[in-house]
């Protein structure tokens, strides 16, 4: 064996075990063969793989380790459906909360958010916050390249804002960056999980979903579009911060999976569902752990109500708990399904 050959077998180490098993050496006679003038020893000792062999091997990997219904092991399908929602999910929220918060501004007449010097950064939030609508109806219309390009278009505001207005203190920076990891989390999933052997999600069902949770979020964004906010201040604090209704949206979720979808046997997904909204919720943690932990020494009130923090805290054991119950429902789906070695290709 040349040193190009087992640098190659050292590559294909990157897929699972069941498929290098039934077709390692073929990829890596398909490898050998294609190699311009032969194997001669000077190639054979030090030539390079080459970015083609290896972006193929690694496209390779994540559409074996993430497959479709059918393409893998069924506890390698699980994991891949769940990515598959985890991005779904988190693009219908962010998309939601997008045009909630497109039609807020345009709604607004604040004079400091119509100002000139803001402008830019407005201008630049909005489109990251249009580019989720976007990517989410290219992931549903299947197309990768606009759905994956406007994905990375929604992170821009965050990047940028973390660039350019560089928090002084490390807390100050970790607050800045718990709030776009869900987002980043997202985007992840969108390039993992929708690769070319990824099925095509049921357009109409997310559709329907992505209707109510705008209006839910138009609703929610009420007071701001109107300027007219209720009085107290846990119903200030509450319509105020962004996450509140992402985190219902979860809790809610996680109660419907678990006294209703589950117990009547309408879970097709073979534990996709409970890992993905486990993951969901983990993602939603950092921020509501950041919220509660800054919330008594928010901006310069003297004085914050209990009933704040107490909401506060009580959002964030709310989705602790929620994660935590599905997390469990969702190892014991895992361990169930056939592993790699006791599961064969039909074919």
């Amino acid at each position: 064996m040349t040193r190009l050959e087992g640098r190659y077998r050292s590559l294909l180490r990157l897929l699972p075990r069941w498929y290098r098993d039934a077709h390692g050496e073929e990829l890596v006679a398909a490898f050998l063969a294609g190699r311009p003038g032969g194997l001669a020893d000077v190639d054979g000792e030090y030539g390079w793989l080459g970015w083609s062999a290896t972006t193929e091997v690694l496209r390779l990997a994540v559409r074996t380790r993430l497959p479709a219904p059918g393409g893998g092991p069924p506890r390698a399908v699980a994991v891949g459906e769940a990515v598959r929602l985890v991005a779904l999910l988190g693009l219908l929220t962010f998309a939601a909360l997008g045009v909630a918060n497109t039609v807020s501004y345009l709604a607004s007449t604040n004079e400091q958010l119509v100002s000139t010097e803001a402008n830019g950064w407005i201008y630049l939030f909005l489109t990251s916050q249009l580019a989720a609508v976007a990517a989410f109806a290219g992931v549903l219309a299947r197309r990768r390249a606009a759905a994956r390009a406007f994905a990375v278009i929604s992170t821009a505001y965050g990047v940028l804002h973390l660039a350019v207005y560089a928090p002084e203190t490390t807390q100050a920076w970790l607050t800045a960056l718990a709030a776009q990891v869900p987002l980043w989390a997202v985007v992840a999933c969108v390039f993992a999980g929708f690769h070319q052997a990824a099925p095509r999600p049921a357009a109409r069902s997310w559709l329907r979903g992505a209707a109510v949770g705008t209006v839910a979020a138009l609703c929610w964004s009420w007071p701001d579009i109107t300027q007219r906010y209720p009085t107290g201040w846990t119903l200030r604090y509450l319509f105020a911060d962004p996450t509140t209704l992402p985190t219902m949206a979860i809790v809610l979720a996680a109660a419907g999976y678990l006294a209703v979808v589950r117990p009547r046997g309408q879970d097709g997904s073979a534990g996709a569902w409970p890992l993905a909204l486990a993951v969901a919720a983990g993602l939603l943690l950092p921020v509501r752990l950041d919220w509660a932990y800054h919330l008594p020494t928010a901006g310069d009130t003297a004085h914050i109500p209990v009933s704040m923090v107490a909401t506060a805290l009580g959002q964030f054991a709310a989705v602790l708990v929620a994660g935590a119950v599905l997390a469990v429902v969702a190892s014991r789906d895992y361990r169930r399904l056939p592993a790699a070695d006791e599961w064969q290709p039909c074919g």
